[in-house]
């Protein structure tokens, strides 16, 4: 539980650890506060019960007649509205206190998520691809959540039962010190006997819960992602059923831990309330006589154990919800660790960071690259260059290393050997951002926003900020303003998730005008046209073609005919460039190519 909590503090930044030391100031006033409400209850019930007080001792009859009170009843109500002022200051710390706690802890799971979510947008590519948006989701939804909510709000709450139960504690001592550590040592043990017990459950439960949610989010994504599929093959009861077992068990496991933290406390409250009652049948049938000088005494240690049962309770409770949702912390820790260190290093590259424009040509250099943990080879030496402003394909079988070249040419990842250069200029950590800044990229399948038409071709620009002459130009050179202007709702209209209402060319000329207006210098399609019909694809080509001179265009595919206008040609095969040359030269002089136009009709 120590190393727990050392941890947690581990990844706090040190303005959350400010706030947490100032908030124990909050712990240890309220704890006073609620000390001071119990102590004064004897006094005032002494009274009560003993009105001959105010003469017998020195510090009442000297308030008494200070004051000048008209009447023993006048002076007893007076003690009381004390007694209760002082009850209700008390009341008001501690609601201020458990405000500040409650607040404190959600922010800081707020701030672990934005931290997650930003680490894992900067993360590489590599990452990306070997893990999924699922298991990404579940660490900053459900996991932060469950940190929060199970391990750092109880930890708070924790704490600050902690100080109230020990204040407490001395004061009973201080009364009778057998009374107050029988008491204590009762139920304190009882506590820690149970939590012993159920500990390993508890670490069991909150394992099954991060295990299940993995599963839980990919289910999502996967059914509703899938969801043509699903339907055309009738699926659905088999989907269905994998939802159900993995939201059972993580309901089982959650309702397990939440039980197992709050069923102790009524079987405890029974056992101190009975002793108390026992104690007072006692008192009547025996002590009768001596009723009103026990009965201020016993009126305090009632008070003050409805105070310690709550604070064992809600200490008992948080260090079970705490146990059985560790995991989820345990989760997330290294990325948060990761996080931090990121963002220390980004301020660094920003520092270091220079201008980088492509006047000459790109290059790959000497190129070797394979996946980590992966014996094959992907690319084995390869060698090519690519003049500014000419335009260049790429062409080769399936799984040949083109898809792997255009992602080392966007930066997404970095050869294990040799360079991607500019100009003459390596690129690295310090510039790859100002590379991709100069890159407009369009997939085969491209990413569309629920948004807007205006909102997709500004892509990650917030809308008021968003340029519309630079949209509606951008649009007019991608071939498509017509088609927006005929729309009811023209730039404005949705969209629709993944641009379900589009057609696959609108789809890709979208993509063409994105890197239009990101005022990228190099175009990059990979298979972007491989989806389309013939006329659809002859409508998008024109569109490319139209920046034939203007910049640097790479066109990756396997429809031959999108390559005729390019200026070289380069053939990739097992991860090598085995030939290269414009259209024409490689369909005279080699033999693979040349059958390859066979087959494609061109």
């Amino acid at each position: 539980m120590i190393q727990d909590i050392y941890q947690i503090f581990s990844v706090l930044s040190v303005k959350q650890r400010k706030t947490f030391y100032i908030l124990q100031f909050f712990v240890v006033i309220m704890a006073v506060s609620e000390i001071v409400g119990v102590a004064s209850i004897a006094p005032f019930m002494a009274l009560v019960s003993n009105a001959s007080l105010i003469n017998d001792n020195k510090i009442l009859f000297s308030i008494y007649t200070y004051i000048g009170f008209s009447s023993t009843n006048a002076f007893i109500i007076s003690m009381g509205v004390l007694v209760l002022l002082i009850l209700s200051i008390s009341t008001l710390l501690s609601i201020i206190t458990t405000w500040k706690l409650s607040m404190f802890a959600t922010q800081v799971g707020a701030e672990f998520s934005e931290r997650l979510y930003g680490y894992y947008l900067r993360e590489s590519w590599q990452f990306h691809k070997q893990t999924t948006s699922a298991q990404l989701s579940k660490q900053i939804a459900t996991e932060v959540q469950r940190f929060t909510n199970s391990v750092l709000l109880p930890l708070m709450n924790v704490n600050a039962k902690f100080f109230v139960a020990l204040l407490m504690s001395m004061l009973l001592f201080a009364l009778n010190p057998l009374v107050a550590l029988t008491g204590v040592m009762v139920f304190g043990l009882s506590y820690f006997a149970i939590y012993s017990f159920i500990r390993y459950k508890l670490i069991l439960n909150g394992e099954c819960t991060s295990s299940y949610a993995g599963k839980y989010y990919r289910l999502l994504g996967e059914g509703f992602r899938g969801i043509k599929d699903i339907i055309l093959l009738g699926k659905q009861s088999e989907f269905e059923a994998k939802f159900i077992e993995a939201s059972r068990e993580m309901a089982r496991s959650h309702g397990e831990t939440t039980a197992l933290s709050q069923i102790p406390r009524y079987f405890l409250e029974l056992v101190a309330f009975g002793v108390l009652i026992v104690l007072v049948i006692y008192l009547v049938i025996f002590e009768n006589n001596k009723l009103d000088e026990f009965l201020p005494i016993l009126s305090l240690y009632a008070f003050a154990g409805f105070k310690l049962l709550p604070a064992f309770q809600q200490i008992y409770a948080g260090v079970a919800q705490i146990k059985g949702n560790i995991s989820a912390f345990d989760s997330i820790k290294n990325d948060l660790d990761k996080a931090m260190n990121i963002a220390k290093d980004e301020i660094a590259v920003h520092k270091k960071n220079k201008a980088l424009k492509i006047t000459q040509s790109v290059a790959l250099c000497n190129v070797d690259f394979s996946y980590q943990d992966s014996e094959s080879v992907i690319l084995n030496r390869i060698n090519l260059s690519i003049s500014a402003n000419k335009m260049v394909g790429l062409v080769g079988p399936s799984g040949s290393g083109k898809s792997t070249i255009v992602d080392i040419l966007l930066g997404l990842i970095a050869p294990n050997s040799g360079c991607l250069a500019v100009d003459g200029k390596k690129v690295d950590d310090s510039n790859v951002r100002d590379w991709q800044n100069l890159i407009g990229f369009v997939p085969q399948s491209i990413f569309l926003t629920e948004g807007s038409i205006v909102e997709n071709v500004a892509f990650g620009v917030d809308l008021n900020r968003i340029d519309l002459v630079k949209v509606n130009k951008v649009l007019e050179l991608a071939h498509l303003l017509s088609f927006v202007n005929s729309l009811p709702k023209g730039v404005y209209t949705k969209v629709g998730e993944g641009g379900a209402k589009l057609s696959g060319g609108q789809k890709q000329r979208i993509a063409i005008a994105r890197a239009l207006y990101h005022d990228a210098d190099v175009l990059i399609f990979d298979e972007a046209t491989s989806a389309l019909d013939s006329l659809t694809e002859k409508n998008v080509m024109d569109a490319i073609f139209d920046f034939y001179g203007k910049k640097t265009i790479v066109i990756v595919a396997h429809r031959l005919a999108t390559l005729k206008k390019c200026d070289e040609i380069f053939m990739i095969e097992d991860g090598a460039v085995v030939a290269s040359g414009n259209f024409n030269d490689l369909n005279e002089k080699n033999e693979d190519f040349k059958k390859m136009v066979f087959h494609s009709h061109v």
